[in-house]
Order: C-alpha cells, then structure tokens, then sequence
C-alpha cells in the first residue's frame, strides 16, 4: 500500500473519531435521563465508603451491569457527575473495537499480493469505520447508560482479534485475556453471555493451530458454562415486561422482528418494509459464507471467513435475544429503539468484510486476468454506494440529532427547576418522578448539582412582549369552559434571540402563589416576521419567533376560575418571566 493511501486512510480514520466527538460536544446535553437515575444510591454509597459486593452485581431489569457500574461509580465522583465523560468513554470503546477491526483486516489482506486488490483493505475497513462512528448511533451515543452495548461488542472484536493474530506463543496469555474480555461481556449485560458462543468459529482457528485442539475448545465451553451459571445465580425475570413467549406463540412475528433489527442500520429511518427485505438478505448471506465456512473447514478459507462470522454472530445472537425479550411489545419497538442498531450493525460489518474476502479467493484463483479484475472492480462499486448510503443517512440524521438536544434542553431545564417543575414535565426523564424527588437528595448531598429555589415570579407587563405571547384569538371575550368534553389546545411563541434562552414554556394558574401544572417544550423552527405591529422598535431582519403548544386538560387542574398564564425561566435573574397574554376559565370535573 502506497504511503498517499496510507496516509489518506489514517486522515479518514481520524476524520470518523472527529466527527462523533464534534456530535458529542454540540448536541450532548448534561442530564440524567431513565435509568442513569439508578446508579445514584451506589454513588453514594461509594462516597461514603460503604459499598458492597452486591450493590455493584444485583440485577438491573434483565442485567448484570457490573462493569457499568465499576466504570461509572469512579467517574461519577471524579467529575462530578458530568454525564459528558460517560459519553466520551463510548467514543474510546469504539475506538479500541475499530483498531481491532482493521488489525485483522489488513493482516488478512497481507495474504493476498495484488495492486487491484490492495485498496479493498483501506476501503473495507473505512466502511466499518463508517457504520461504527456514523451519527445513526446517536440515540445510543448521546444517551451513555448504552455505554454496556459498546462495552460488549468492543469486547467481542478484542476476543476475536486475541484467537485470529498469527502469533504462536503466549498461546495460554491470549487464551486467558480473550476469556477475560468475555467475562468482562457478560457481566455488562445479559446478551453479553452469548459472545462466549459467537467467538467459536475463532476460538477453532486457535485451537486447529495446535496439537491440544480438542483441550482449548472444552476449556472454552466449560468457561462459558461455568460464567454463565455463576451470572444466573438468584436471577428472576423482572415483572412488567413483554411476554418472553410470545416469540413461540407468533413464530412468524418473530421472524419478522428479527430480520426488522437486522435491516435497520441500512434503513434506520425507513419504514418496516425496507428493513424486512434488507434484514432478510442480510441474513441470507451470512448463511451463504457460514456454508462455505463449513465446507473448507480447515482451510486458509475457512480461517479467513472465521473472525467476521464471529462479529456477525454477535448480532445475531443479540437480535435472537432482543427477538425473545422484546416482541410481545410490538413491531414498533424495533425500530423505535435506536440503541438495538449498536450491536445489530456488525452483521452489515461482517458482511463487508466476508464479500472482500470473497472476491480476493476468486481473484486469486481465476486464471483469466480480464476475469480476475472484474469481482475487485465490483466490490470498490459497491463499498462506493455503501459509503454514499451511509452519507446519505447521516444527513438526514442532523435534524433528528438538532431536535433530539432541544428536548434534551428542556429536560435539563425541568430538572433545575425540580421544586416548581410539574409532574408531566419530570415524567418525561424519568417515569416514576417521586424517584426523582427522593434522589435528588442525593445530588445535593454529593454537590453533583444544584437545584433553583425562592425564585421570584415577574409579569413585566408590556415588556412581556419581548419574551413572547399567548395567541389569545379574536373570539375570546368569555372565560373557557373545562371539562372532560372541552379540552383545548393553548399555542404561543417566544422571541428569538433572547437573553433567557427559553427551552420550555411552563403554565400556572392561581393568583399569589403560582402553581405549574404543565409545560411544553419551544419549537425549533424560528420564523423570520415578528413586526413593528407586534414589538414596537425592533426589525424581523434581528428578530424572529419559535412557536409552542400545549393541550390543556381538566386533570391538571382543580375545580373552580382560574387564569392561566405562561411564563419563562430567566436563569441569570433567578426568577420566572410571565410572557403577554392570559387565558380565564371555568374548570369543572
């Protein structure tokens, strides 16, 4: 390979680990989300230096999240609880997974002595390099409880890449940190026990290498077994979650939603039927080259073959147990659940990498030259249109990214305001919102952060204008009726730009103590025609106006007159701005 290419490829590869740290720092919004609010009792406890062995091992929904928690706890007070770090630690698992990767990539393609076939290495590995680090993954990156996904299958690739480097000795010490990296697997998560099976077409490529074959593969099983009856141990299914039998009742639902999780990382914002055809020829050509595995078994073929349809196994295996655990909540979890294309994208990886194995066999075993350039020619077509799809992707992904931080914004914003917030704002980070309530104790004990409190309430009259307004509506001129007949839909603006840099609008009713009883988030989209009409001395060409909305309902509010009112938050002034406009009505349950 010429130094241009080389360094060509390394300018790339870092391009790609650019690209996600640049999405990590412009969109990544520092707040506890779900289930980052479980691990605030084991901060504590840690802190306070009386953690036990089972706080780190007892179970979390259906997992085992030790290593999770052994890499969070530290963190967590190292920095404050700055969730910013977790996501980085993310960028570093895939980075150590990607340097595995393209290990054995060009390791392989050392076997093949060939111009036309020396730039598939590059190309195969920066297609990896693409999926692994494209902004489809953002829901799992900008959200770091997915932290143990990555853990996982950065564990796989090192496993993998421990049984195929051709080095003889430390055979025992390659054994020995494959079975650790397993080990370090299971214990993120339940579907990490199955990365024990899905190395063995690697752990038989060590094996073969020796005369003790028979002993390394045992040794293997028995590891699995043994790990994964320890990991069991005083396990029950946790309650409240899909029938794990549904998959037997419906096989053919299943089948469909397995094929769903393995063709969404090529259609991740399509629709169900693109997903089913690319999922369904996914699969079809892993079984293609594990047929062709098997039948060279023994063979510099079927030792090539081996470490990617160990990768591709890892998807499998978590699409089958996804399949299993998830299906009874219906088609729309597939591809509603971003964090599932984590694990599911290493088929699509696998497969790049057993179509160039492919063609470098034919390539080299053809004896017409004309022959043998064609499948090379090919394969550089094609990883050129799998490269424009991804691009493509990951273009159409900006503006779910850009929406995904405004509401990221606004439940941070909620959760500085956790003692005025209302419950269907706190809802929205995390159901059970008492469990917010309770544990936000915590954050203040650990000074991890603070919470806004004796805020004034500020109705600057006409000058409420400049922050927003209620769109009151020409046909206002009696208080509205609320029952549960008469709900009504509530819509505004703010002003924009704004010192106060509104995320959410909040609404009260009551006259001297302001009560919240529910909140919208502020749109992103910032229209450029707030007249002179409207804000006396200001020009559209400053100043434009995000709209909000809101459904008032009769639940959120007890009997009686009431006037609504929306305001903002002014964090510089420590107090609540109430924008232009007032709703009267008459609630009655």
């Amino acid at each position: 390979m010429s130094l241009l290419i080389r360094i060509s490829f390394i300018a790339a590869c870092v391009a790609l680990v650019v690209f996600d740290l640049h999405m990590i720092n412009t969109y990544f919004v520092n707040v506890p989300i779900l289930d980052n609010w479980s691990f605030l009792e084991l901060y504590e406890k840690v802190h306070n230096n009386t953690a036990t062995f089972w706080d780190f091992t007892h179970r979390h929904n259906e997992h085992r999240i030790v290593t999770l928690r052994l890499i969070f706890a530290p963190l967590a007070l190292l920095t404050g609880w700055d969730l910013t770090y977790e996501a980085y630690a993310i960028i570093i698992a895939l980075v150590i997974m990607f340097i595995a990767l393209i290990k054995i990539t060009f390791y392989q393609q050392s076997n093949y002595q060939s111009n036309t076939l020396t730039i598939l290495a590059p190309l195969s590995a920066l297609v990896t390099g693409a999926f692994l680090f494209s902004n489809i993954q953002y829901g799992s990156v900008l959200f770091p409880i997915n932290l143990l996904w990555y853990i996982i299958i950065s564990s796989a690739s090192i496993g993998i890449f421990l049984f195929v480097w051709p080095n003889e000795r430390l055979r025992l010490l390659r054994f020995s940190l494959a079975a650790a990296v397993c080990l370090v697997a299971t214990y993120s998560a339940a579907s990490g026990m199955s990365v024990w099976l899905a190395l063995l077409p690697s752990v038989f490529v060590f094996a073969r290498k020796s005369k003790y074959k028979i002993h390394w593969i045992a040794s293997w099983l028995i590891l699995f077994a043994v790990s994964s009856a320890v990991y069991l141990i005083g396990y029950e299914n946790p309650g409240g979650h899909p029938n794990v039998m549904a998959a037997l009742y419906d096989p053919l639902s299943a089948i469909r939603y397995f094929l769903i999780l393995l063709g969404r990382p090529l259609a991740p914002w399509g629709t169900i039927p693109p997903m089913l055809v690319i999922g369904g020829i996914l699969t079809a050509a892993y079984l293609y080259f594990t047929i062709a595995y098997i039948r060279h078994f023994g063979t510099r073929l079927s030792d090539q073959y081996a470490p990617w349809l160990s990768l591709g196994l890892v998807a499998l295996f978590y699409a089958f147990l996804v399949t299993i655990g998830r299906m009874g909540a219906g088609e729309e979890s597939a591809i509603t659940s971003d964090r599932y294309m984590a694990t599911t994208m290493l088929l699509a990886i696998s497969l790049t990498h057993l179509i160039r194995l492919f063609v470098c066999e034919r390539r080299t075993s053809s004896q017409a030259t004309a022959q043998r350039h064609k499948p090379a020619y090919a394969i550089i077509f094609v990883y050129g249109i799998l490269l424009a799809h991804l691009i493509d992707d990951s273009v159409a992904t900006n503006k779910r990214i850009e929406a995904w931080s405004v509401k990221t914004k606004q439940y941070e914003q909620c959760l500085e305001l956790l003692h005025y917030a209302p419950r269907s704002c706190l809802r929205e980070i995390f159901p059970a919102w008492r469990i917010i309530k309770e544990r936000s104790l915590i954050i203040e004990r650990l000074n991890f952060r603070q919470f806004a409190k004796n805020l004034a309430f500020v109705d600057p009259g006409p000058e409420g204008l400049h922050h927003g307004h209620i769109n009151l509506g020409e046909l206002l001129t009696a208080p509205i009726s609320l029952n549960k007949a008469n709900q009504f839909e509530l819509t505004g603006w703010v002003v924009r730009p704004s010192m106060l840099k509104p995320f959410m609008v909040l609404f009260s009713y009551g006259e001297e103590h302001p009560k919240f009883f529910t909140s919208t988030r502020v749109g992103t989209k910032i229209s450029a025609r707030v007249g002179t009409e409207i804000i006396p001395n200001l020009t559209a060409s400053k100043w434009g106006y995000s709209p909000w909305s809101v459904k008032i309902h009769e639940k959120n509010l007890p009997d009686g007159k009431h006037i609504i009112r929306a305001w903002i938050y002014d964090r510089e002034g420590q107090r609540f701005v109430k924008l232009s406009g007032e709703i009267p009505i008459i609630v009655s349950n």
